[in-house]
C-alpha cells in the first residue's frame, strides 16, 4: 500500500496529511520488508525519494519485524500454496515470493490483522498474483485505503500551499 499510495493519490506532494496520519495511527503498520524495498528502490534511483526519507523517518515502531517463527512458518506454507498454482508461470511465483507481500500476508495470518491494498482480485484464469486473492485463500482480511482511511475516521482537508484557492491555469472543458 505505501508504494503505490506513494506514487498514486497520496503522493506526499499532494496529501502530506495521508503520510501525517499514518505515522500517528499507533493500529496502522507495516513490516520490516516494506521498508527495506523502500529504501532499497531509493538507493537504485541515485536520488532522494520522499518515500524512502518518510520511511526513515517514521517511528520505529511502524514497520514491526518479521524476524518470527512463526510468521517465517506461515510464510512457508503460502509459497507452497503458491507453487501449486497452475496460471501464473514460475517466474511470476518467484517474483511475488521475493517480495515483501508474501510477508505481510503471513505477518497478517499469524497476528490477526487487516491487509490494505490498492491492488483488486484477479479471477482465477489469471496469470497474476495479486495480495487480494492470497488473502482470501487464507482467510485473511483485506481492505482498500478508501476503507481503511474510513474506518479510521481520517478525512483530509483542501488547502493550498499559498493559502490561495483561487483558480491558477486550469480550466474545466
Amino acid at each position: 500500500m505505501l508504494i503505490d499510495a506513494s506514487n498514486s493519490y497520496y503522493s506526499s506532494d499532494i496529501c502530506p496529511g495521508f503520510w501525517e496520519a499514518l505515522s500517528q495511527v499507533k493500529s496502522v503498520i507495516s513490516i520490516d520488508r516494506v521498508k527495506h524495498e523502500i529504501v532499497k528502490k531509493e538507493e537504485k534511483k541515485d536520488e532522494e525519494d520522499k518515500l524512502a526519507k518518510w520511511a526513515k523517518n517514521v517511528q520505529k515502531s511502524f514497520f514491526v519485524s518479521t524476524d518470527d517463527e512463526s510468521v517465517i512458518s506461515k510464510q512457508e506454507e503460502i509459497a507452497n500454496w503458491i507453487w501449486k498454482l497452475e496460471k501464473p508461470k514460475d517466474f511470476t511465483k518467484k517474483y511475488f515470493l521475493e517480495g515483501a507481500d508474501i510477508w505481510l500476508i503471513a505477518y497478517s495470518i499469524v497476528h490477526e490483522t487487516v491487509m490494505v491494498t490498492l491492488e483488486t482480485p484477479v479471477n482465477s484464469e489469471s496469470k497474476k498474483i495479486k495480495i487480494p486473492n492470497v488473502c482470501k485463500e487464507f482467510n485473511v482480511e483485506c481492505v482498500n485505503t478508501f476503507h481503511m482511511l474510513k474506518e479510521l475516521g481520517i478525512e483530509f482537508r483542501l488547502s493550498r500551499k499559498d493559502n490561495s484557492l483561487e483558480r491558477g491555469g486550469f480550466e474545466e472543458p
